[in-house]
C-alpha cells in the first residue's frame, strides 16, 4: 500500500464506482491546490493528494489532474474524488495513526512510560498514549492549563524557563 493511501470506506467496496459519498456530494467545484483523497495511480486505493488543475472535456465531463505525494500525475474523473474530513469531523481519540508515530525501541536506553493516554476532558479529549508516554509531568500539566483555557474560550500565556516543552505542549493542543 502506498503511504497515505486508505481502504474504500464501508459500503463502497468497488473502488472504480464513481459514486462520491452523500456528505461529499454538495464538492461540485475543487480548485487547484485543494487536498484531496483520489484513487491511487498504483491500486486505486484512497490516497491523499493535491489537485494540480480542473479541466472539462468536449463531452462536458469535468476531471481533475490529481498529483500524489511521489510526484505521479493523473487525470481522474472529478465524481471519483473526495473531500478530506477535518479532524472536528474525527473522533477525537484517533486522529493519530499510532503506528507512525511510534518511536523506535533501542535496547540500550531506558523504556518510556506505560501506553496509557493522557484525558484532559470527561468527553473524551486525551492526548494519545504515542505522544503521553514521552511527555514529564510538568509538559502534562502544561497541556493540560492550554486545553483548559482553550475549552473556555479564554486566552492563556503559557511561560517557564526555556528548554521545558513549552513548544511541545502547544502542538499537543493544536492536534486536539
Amino acid at each position: 500500500m502506498q503511504p497515505g493511501c486508505q481502504a474504500p470506506p464501508p459500503g463502497q467496496m468497488d473502488p472504480s464506482a464513481p459514486k462520491p459519498h452523500a456528505e461529499n456530494a454538495g464538492k461540485d467545484i475543487w480548485h487547484p491546490g485543494e487536498r484531496c483523497l483520489a484513487p491511487s495511480p498504483d491500486n486505486e486505493e484512497l490516497c491523499e493528494a493535491s489537485i494540480k488543475s480542473v479541466t472539462v472535456d468536449e463531452n462536458g465531463k469535468s476531471f481533475a489532474v490529481i498529483l500524489y505525494s511521489d510526484f505521479q500525475e493523473r487525470k481522474v474523473p472529478i465524481k471519483r474524488i473526495q473531500e478530506i474530513k477535518s479532524v472536528k469531523d474525527c473522533s477525537r481519540n484517533f486522529i493519530f495513526d499510532d503506528e507512525d508515530l511510534e518511536k523506535p525501541y533501542f535496547p540500550d536506553r531506558k523504556f518510556p512510560s506505560s501506553a496509557v493516554a493522557f484525558h484532559l476532558s470527561k468527553d473524551g479529549d486525551s492526548i494519545p498514549y504515542t505522544i503521553n508516554r514521552y511527555l514529564r509531568d510538568y509538559q502534562r500539566e502544561g497541556a493540560q492549563f492550554l486545553y483548559g483555557h482553550f475549552i473556555q474560550g479564554r486566552g492563556c500565556v503559557l511561560g517557564d524557563d526555556m528548554g521545558l516543552g513549552k513548544t511541545v505542549q502547544v502542538f499537543i493542543l493544536i492536534t486536539l
